[in-house]
């Protein structure tokens, strides 16, 4: 067991105190001064000044000199200025070397001694400053380069123990007065060791280490790495010592300001309080800088901070007085065993190390790393939230040849599996693989593994590592643009955690990357580093937000519009993906890029896709959305007058009619629809086909709407933007269909419905799947009174999702298909996409259209939305595929509800792979063939003429096989 312990303190009262008494502060502080400024009649003319030096801070939770150097004034300057003049030399400049000089001034000095000085000085207003220990140069300087002055490392190592104060003072009448507090610019840290260790342990502390410590210090203003200052090169200086002397006769370390932020520790909460096991042994286990995410322990990840100062403590460790090897502790300096990393100046850090039972050799945690014989040592790791992720869990040992075997305690544990060992030496391995995504997008899953070396002494040592499959990311997961949009875009990954309000920039906890896997008409720059090209990486070597910027190269060449605004060009975008890896680059997030809002046909059906939802209102107003995060607005199937995506609010009644359609048969046939002209409504069978052939990734899409649409306060509730249509929703929640392989996306929104219901959360179950937050993305007006709400997909209340209507009539009754998209932020059950049938009309969902002669559904379901008749001569064209048959002929049937019916055609394929664009005509069959609207799976365009109909045959069947679907 080890333990740090903080003994309580006070502030190290290392200031000296100097006071430059002038008439206007006598008299607003007479009660306080008069007993040091005697009576008024007694001060002299001019500008007084008392000088003091109290006693230094002290925090209980080191360049090397003795302590005697904090108590030492070697020189001293004061410099005044005319106040408001911070260009201009001072117009009185002094500077002591002498005691004599100075009055014999020192740490004896206290505010009770105070030793004064007194300027001749014209009455007026003036800015003064002193500096000790600084050397003769401050004489020439100007205020602001006085307030502006840092200090480096003199030749031999050491720090400068310069000390500053300064006041804007006033004379008046020819006399007054003001005090001045002189701070170090420096802290001081000692080190001790206690030992309680079992009778059987010797543990010898042999050498001390500061580690990271500022390259420079500033006299005003506050010091930090990474703020204002760099790191230093190297350590802040070791000593070889066994660390028994007290800390009043301990050699100390010294080093500038470093004013890290505040961390985060799991025995503290949110607000700041103590845990109940704030009082056990593992007291400040995994404190954690504030650049990572979340209070961790991990050695490999904690080590990526370089900012925050800590010391390192090295022992030789013994068992029955046989040396086993080294082991090091380590403790982040700061006023607590928590959440604090200030190492302030004028502060004296006493930090003792208390050592028990055998030393805390077994922690697997940053602050105890052994290396000694017949002992493992291991590290907890993060796996990526996708399926069949991985990380590895290494295990070293200081002699390879003295293990005989490790061994699995458990192999299994939440959903993540650990196999092997693996490799041979010193360093052995486990694979950690995730055996499913992590939906949930407040939690991580964390496995817990008991690995046991067996040594061939007959010993065995164990160590209990944990495996943390990290929660799933969903903001970003893409990011649109128009065609001729050039605009640099700062992306920020984000995440959510249990309780918060609102997504947070995601920290990486260790170093983070971006990989170009897809495109090349991008750059991605991170601070002074840019990438473009694909397979190109920028790496990011510390812990920290992950947010880049994004910038398209060029315009894509060809527009998404043409000169009558119409989206004349089919799957003409551009399309890009980018790899983010983050916590110790062991977590993976892609997001999904796209230039150009063309209509696009995805794998899995021939239609070319509307990028955007309908809004229009009535036959005379067929308009769609500008943009994809646009949400659309609903309808009901066979009308197309449209109702509002989120007002009235979640659960309320829409406050009109709620008309129930007879006449659903129209819009099997695209009559009374609400897509603009050029276009249709897809069948369930287009839907289908994109759903089941692509990948199905659920989250915020952003694009470049100027106008958000939706806000969130700081109490988490969000608000309505005031703008007419109220179809802004950027960025919106939806399903994001993708094929990987590509890159090729289609987005459909969840629209502005906001969830208020949270009866599912954590705070009222304890198998939640709610994350108790209001968000957009309810996509479905309920039958009865147009409620929004939305229960598909399981029929299960307090869902985010939407339906998308279609032309394909419903199996249970009088209405339509729909497909339905759903996710939920905490379930692993419920996200996924349903064809749902319903057995009426009277829900109302969104529409989006797909273009009018582009030609059919490639997944099962579909429906041809009318009769057409096929004549002699006519052309039957059949898309480009690759055949693998030779010198056969191939029969083109037309498929009713599943099985093939009338022979359209044939043609022979005579060449093994060929890839074929086929027109079949001249002899079509006699007499014609008749197609009617149950044909399921051949698609015809609405547009023909009396002698010829254009199609494309989604299946073929040769001798009675299906040989393509």
């Amino acid at each position: 067991m080890c333990r740090y312990i903080l003994i309580k303190g006070e502030d190290i009262e290392m200031r000296n105190k100097y006071w430059f008494v002038l008439l206007t502060f006598i008299l607003g502080f007479v009660a306080c001064t008069e007993d040091r400024l005697g009576d008024q009649a007694d001060l002299q003319d001019g500008l007084n000044l008392l000088l003091s030096v109290p006693q230094s801070t002290v925090v209980s939770p080191m360049t090397k000199a003795g302590q005697e150097d904090t108590k030492i004034v070697s020189d001293l300057n004061i410099l005044i200025y005319n106040s408001g003049e911070t260009n201009v030399l001072p117009i009185k400049s002094y500077y002591y070397t002498t005691s004599e000089e100075m009055k014999g001034l020192s740490a004896s000095n206290t505010s009770a001694n105070p030793v004064t000085f007194n300027f001749p000085l014209s009455n007026g207003s003036y800015s003064v400053r002193v500096v000790a220990n600084a050397g003769s140069e401050m004489s020439g300087m100007t205020c602001g380069e006085v307030d502006t002055k840092t200090f480096g490392y003199k030749n031999d190592g050491s720090i400068y123990m310069a000390m500053y104060g300064s006041d804007d003072v006033t004379v008046a009448n020819g006399r007054g007065g003001a005090s001045i507090s002189l701070e170090r610019i420096y802290a001081m840290i000692t080190v001790q060791v206690q030992k309680n260790l079992a009778t059987d342990i010797d543990i010898t502390p042999t050498q001390v280490e500061l580690i990271h410590v500022p390259a420079t210090g500033c006299l005003t203003g506050t010091n930090a790495i990474g703020t204002n200052c760099l790191l230093k090169d190297g350590t802040g200086g070791f000593l070889k010592s066994d660390l028994a002397a007290d800390h009043a006769t301990a050699v100390p370390f010294y080093m500038y300001e470093n004013m890290q932020p505040e961390g985060k520790c799991s025995l503290v909460d949110e607000s700041g309080k103590k845990l109940s096991e704030a009082t056990s042994p593992a007291l400040g286990y995994d404190k954690t800088p504030a650049s990572f995410s979340k209070p961790i322990s991990q050695k490999e990840i904690i080590a990526t901070d370089q900012v925050s100062s800590y010391i390192e403590v090295t022992a030789n460790y013994s068992r029955d007085k046989a040396p086993l090897g080294t082991i090091k502790y380590r403790f982040f300096l700061g006023k607590n065993a928590t959440t604090n990393f200030e190492v302030q100046r004028n502060h004296h850090y006493k930090i003792t190390l208390m050592l028990g039972g055998q030393g805390g050799k077994d922690e697997v945690s940053w602050r105890v790393d052994a290396d000694m014989e017949y002992e493992i040592s291991t590290s907890d790791i993060y796996i990526g939230y996708l399926d069949k992720s991985t990380g590895t869990v290494t295990v070293t040992t200081k002699d390879g040849n003295l293990l005989n075997s490790l061994r699995l305690e458990n192999d299994n544990s939440n959903g993540i599996t650990l196999s092997g060992p693996y490799g041979t030496g010193n360093t052995r391995t486990f694979i950690a693989t995730a055996q499913q995504t992590n939906l949930m997008q407040d939690a991580y899953k964390t496995g817990s593994f008991k690995i046991t070396a067996n040594f061939k002494n007959g010993t065995t040592n164990s160590k209990t590592v944990k495996v943390s499959q990290v929660s799933r990311l969903v903001d970003p997961i893409a990011i649109y643009k128009r065609a001729a949009n050039v605009e640099p875009v700062d992306v920020e990954v984000k995440e959510y955690t249990r309780g918060d309000l609102d997504y947070h920039i995601l920290k990486s906890d260790g170093p983070w990357s971006l990989k170009i896997e897809k495109g090349d008409w991008f750059t991605l720059s991170s601070g002074t580093r840019n990438i473009s090209g694909e397979g190109q990486v920028l790496e990011s070597t510390e812990s920290g937000d992950v947010r880049f910027t994004y910038t398209p190269n060029s315009p894509n060449p060809v527009n998404d519009y043409d000169s009558n605004g119409s989206y004349a060009d089919s799957d003409k975008a551009r399309y890009g993906v980018v790899l983010v890896k983050y916590h110790n680059n062991n977590c993976e997030h892609r997001i999904y890029l796209r230039q150009g809002y063309h209509p696009t046909t995805m794998s899995g059906s021939n239609v070319a896709w509307s990028m955007f939802n309908c809004i229009g209102n009535g036959s005379s107003d067929r308009r769609t959305g500008e943009l994809p995060t646009q949400t659309g607005y609903f309808y009901q199937a066979g009308n197309n007058t449209r109702y509002h995506p989120y007002s009235p609010g979640f659960g309320q009644s829409y406050g009109e009619s709620w008309w129930s359609w007879n006449n659903v048969s129209d819009w099997t046939t695209n009559q009374n629809t609400p897509c603009p002209s050029g276009y249709k409504l897809p069948t369930s069978g287009d839907y289908s086909g994109i759903a089941e052939n692509n990948s199905l990734l659920q989250g915020f899409v952003h694009d470049e709407d100027p106008v958000a649409g939706w806000t969130r306060g700081n109490d988490g509730k969000i608000s309505f933007n005031n703008e007419e249509e109220g179809i802004h929703c950027n960025p919106a929640k939806g399903t994001l269909i993708v094929d990987r392989n590509s890159g090729e996306s289609l987005f459909f929104s969840y629209g502005k419905g906001v969830l208020t219901s949270h009866s599912r959360s954590y705070l009222e179950q304890k198998s939640p799947t709610d994350i108790n937050l209001d968000e957009i993305g309810v996509g479905l007006r309920r039958a009865g009174n147009g409620q929004l709400v939305y229960q598909l997909g399981d029929e299960a209340a307090d869902r985010y999702g939407a339906i998308y209507l279609t032309s394909t009539k419903s199996s249970n009754g009088d209405a339509v298909t729909s497909l339905d998209l759903w996710y939920d932020m905490t379930s692993p059950e419920k996200n996924g996409k349903v064809l749902y049938n319903p057995s009426g009309s009277k829900d109302a969902g969104f529409v989006r259209c797909v273009r009018d002669g582009s030609s059919g559904s490639g997944g099962s379901g579909g429906d041809i939305g009318g009769d057409a008749e096929g004549k002699p001569g006519g052309q039957y064209i059949l898309s480009p595929v690759k055949w693998g048959y030779s010198e056969r002929r191939i029969n083109v049937w037309a498929v009713y509800n599943g099985n093939p019916s009338n022979l359209l055609g044939f043609f022979n394929v005579n060449q093994n792979n060929q890839s074929i664009t086929q027109l079949l005509s001249d002899k079509m069959g006699n007499p014609p063939v008749t197609i009617d609207k149950s044909i399921t799976d051949v698609m015809l365009a609405d547009t023909f003429s009396s002698d010829k109909c254009f199609c494309t045959v989604s299946e073929l069947y040769g001798s009675g096989d299906k040989i393509f679907k």
